[in-house]
């Protein structure tokens, strides 16, 4: 019958008018709200992983990674609070009075958690982001007020309002911030500058430690986003936004004993999972404000030596734009004399304008923090106070929040302020009686957090040094006992000889060198050789596999010679090595070995089956290589060597290794073939692996200042890593920048290797052989028992 009345309606005529079906306009808003509640997970999702990652690295500042202030939150904002803009559809029940609410709580939630994120931002995108988060948040303030006037929202009346000034104080507190970025990025920059190390003086673990945790205090403390996390109107930002949480708990609270209208809202059952999501993004969201909050006011001491009136002043870098800008003089354009006084006379009324509200903002803000500061010192009193009359059980939990910051110890009978400060102090002397304090990069007025923000990064470096320390490393080491470090890594002049003729209708320049592919090459014909001794190349390609990711980070650091596509044929070949027990896609454990053709060139007195065999199979990869180089000659008969396709380098570097194995080195068992790869293979990763000390300051020095703290970082991780290296490699001497002792070239010509040995001195080249022979007869001897 409905159906019909319907279709009666849509066909009625009357005076050329058709009326319109509204019965199914509605339809779709139970979906609208389902859309809204998945954008309300997204965005709980996207804040909750930047918290427990703040949690879990004892980053109380919580900076902002997965959730950010861009197009992409702001678009997930606005899907997820557009019930708050719904001006006309009803809604009567209990749960959708409380989703106008929590749509606003939600916003407030969202501006304070990425507020810090501002901090690592180009002036054009502060002010698009903020001009787009300016639009929208006025938009819901004037929606709000409508339906407030109209009666939409008839519930929680003054919660509405409150959070609405909330709302507007915390926008402000975002355009004051946007405002000192580039000032404080400029001040702290330069103080960095002033005090990062040019040049490392000493390849010395110790000296290198020490730089490492300097550089860190200064790239931590002088972070963007932290500078903005533990400034004052992030503070601020924290108080407010626990206040609307606040409210918005006891609104739903309020909700089970409060009498509302009777009827449905036409979102029906959608407005429960949408009021869920939302005070569970709240929740979830509001816990990086409100930690910063508590950690900024807790290392607060108020009053004290100083005056009172020393925690109400202006800095200069609050203002310092504005203040430039007022004395920037008017653009040419404006030629008449009468136009530009008049203008000059509007633009610096609207700066005095800003620079009074700027100050206020943060004479407010600082009231504010004191009194954060005040709080937080009567409620560790009173914890303190309680602390000896809680259970065990109560006792672990208070220890588990001291962990993540929150709670700190002291000796009830002393001051407990002075006490923690003593505490940090102590901390703050760093290693060795190291002053890290003077390496913290802070503004004026910071410095009762200098202590503070020094142990804490302090404690960060020596996490993930410790961390490093801990990387398994146990091939590596292993492998590195096979090397010639005390002779200078020798066998570096032997894996490749450079009078193995190019491959025909090439001319005679060959690809240069690099660490990664001389060593992958050199793995790739060990593993074909897999069939005699597989336990032996099994622990080789073990220990490669973690030397690999060093020696990757010393040609990150130290290619000064864009060997690009080198290191890109290295990756390759390794992976495949690595995965597949290939080379590229040629099975080394079923090569196709043609006899026929066979010449095994300088050793041609071998009567040794096993080794005449292990040099077909490595004749047989030189071929391969070589047919890879040729299918490429197309691509690279008129271009630099350095810059041919990966395949090609890898098979031309596959070639020469091979024939030099073949044509320039004797061997009379199948053993000394595999001693002497193991050997070279030791060498060229322990050469390698020489440059360390200079790669980890290159990593620690370099880089732009979003970087330096992941760069830093990932220094200090190789550092701590390094120590168990230590005693199997010789860090002998400090090389320059510009200096070739990273390029693979030289020390195989012996240029840049210091412990040359002379060609005809061949008695320590056997007697190594004869040692590592018995070693690996021992070996077999305990497989077979």
């Amino acid at each position: 019958m409905n159906r019909k009345t319907a279709e009666a309606q849509e066909k009625k005529m009357s005076g050329g008018t058709t009326c319109l079906n509204e019965s199914k306009f509605n339809a779709p808003l139970p979906l609208i709200g389902v859309y809204i509640a998945v954008a309300c997970a997204i965005c709980m999702a996207a804040m909750g992983i930047d918290t427990i990652h703040g949690l879990l690295h004892r980053r109380l500042w919580f900076p902002c990674r997965f959730f950010p202030i861009n197009a992409t939150s702001l678009t997930l904002l606005s899907v997820a609070c557009k019930l708050p803009v719904d001006l006309s559809t009803p809604m009567p029940g209990p749960q959708d009075q409380l989703t106008k609410l929590s749509g606003t709580v939600f916003i407030c939630v969202v501006m304070a958690f990425s507020m810090p994120s501002l901090g690592v931002m180009e002036d054009p995108e502060i002010v698009s982001n903020m001009a787009a988060l300016f639009i929208f948040v006025i938009t819901v303030v004037v929606n709000v007020c409508i339906q407030l006037g109209t009666g939409v929202i008839y519930k929680f009346r003054a919660e509405h309002v409150v959070v609405l000034i909330c709302m507007l104080l915390l926008l402000g507190l975002m355009c004051s911030s946007a405002l000192v970025i580039d000032t404080t990025n400029r001040i702290l920059n330069s103080r960095y500058d002033s005090k990062a190390p040019m040049r490392l003086q000493k390849a010395d673990m110790e000296y290198m430690k020490n730089d490492v945790t300097k550089l860190w205090l200064m790239v931590h403390t002088g972070s963007p986003q932290y500078v903005l996390a533990r400034s004052v109107l992030s503070t601020v930002a924290g108080a407010l936004t626990t206040i609307c949480v606040l409210l918005l708990i006891q609104a739903e609270i309020r909700s089970f004993f409060t009498d509302f209208c009777i009827g449905q809202s036409s979102y029906l059952w959608a407005n429960w999972p949408v009021l869920v999501s939302q005070t569970s993004a709240v929740l979830v969201g509001s816990v990086a404000p409100a930690l910063r909050w508590c950690s900024a006011s807790g290392y607060r001491k108020p009053g004290g030596v100083r005056h009172w009136s020393d925690d109400f002043r202006v800095e200069r870098f609050w203002v310092q734009r504005l203040e430039e800008w007022k004395e920037n003089p008017l653009p040419g354009y404006l030629s008449n004399r009468y136009v530009r006084a008049r203008v000059h006379m509007l633009r610096n009324m609207i700066l005095d304008i800003c620079i009074f509200l700027q100050k206020g903002t943060v004479q407010v803000s600082k009231a504010v923090r004191l009194a954060s500061a005040l709080l937080v010192l009567l409620s560790r009193r009173v914890v303190y106070y309680f602390r000896s009359r809680l259970s065990a059980t109560t006792e672990k939990a208070l220890r588990f929040m001291r962990k993540l910051g929150l709670l700190y110890s002291a000796h009830q009978d002393q001051d407990l302020i002075e006490v923690e400060m003593d505490s940090v102090l102590d901390a703050g002397r760093g290693i060795a009686g190291l002053e890290l304090n003077d390496y913290v990069l802070h503004l004026e007025g910071e410095n009762d957090l200098v202590m503070w923000m020094s142990s804490s990064g302090h404690k960060d470096m020596d996490k993930w040094m410790e961390k490093g320390r801990n990387e398994k490393c146990g091939a590596l080491l292993r492998l590195l006992s096979k090397s010639s470090v005390s002779e200078g890594f020798k066998n570096m002049r032997f894996f490749m000889n450079d009078n193995v003729p190019p491959i025909p209708t090439f001319s005679s320049d060959v690809p240069p060198n690099c660490w990664t592919l001389s060593a992958v090459t050199i793995m790739a014909v060990s593993v074909s050789l897999s069939r005699f001794y597989g336990d032996r190349i099994k622990m080789m390609v073990e220990g490669l596999s973690e030397g690999l990711e060093l020696m990757n980070f010393v040609e990150n650091n130290l290619d000064f010679r864009g060997l690009t596509s080198m290191r890109k044929a290295a990756a390759i070949v390794w992976s495949t090595i690595d995965l597949k027990g290939k080379w590229l896609d040629h099975n080394l454990a079923n090569l196709p070995v043609n006899t026929s053709t066979f010449s095994i060139g300088a050793a041609s007195d071998v009567n040794n089956p096993s080794l005449i065999l292990a040099l077909q199979i490595i004749e047989c990869l030189g071929e391969i290589g070589k047919k890879h180089v040729m299918a490429f000659e197309n691509e690279i008969v008129s271009v630099p060597p350095r810059h041919w396709p990966p395949e090609a380098l890898a098979g031309t570097n596959l070639y020469r290794i091979s024939r030099t194995i073949i044509d320039y080195n004797r061997y009379e068992t199948i053993d000394e073939l595999l001693i002497w790869m193991e050997m070279t293979l030791a060498d060229i990763v322990g050469a390698c692996l020489t440059n360390l000390p200079f790669a980890i300051f290159v990593e620690y020095v370099s880089g732009k200042v979003a970087e330096r703290e992941r760069r830093v970082r990932n220094a200090a991780f190789v550092l701590g890593k390094s120590q168990n290296l230590h005693d199997s490699l010789r860090w002998s001497h400090l090389q320059d920048p510009d200096d070739e002792n990273a390029n693979v070239d030289r020390w195989r010509s012996g240029e840049a290797n210091p412990y040359i040995i002379p060609e005809n001195d061949t008695s320590n080249v056997h007697a190594a052989i004869e040692e590592i022979t018995t070693e690996l007869e021992w070996e077999l001897l305990l497989s077979a028992q």
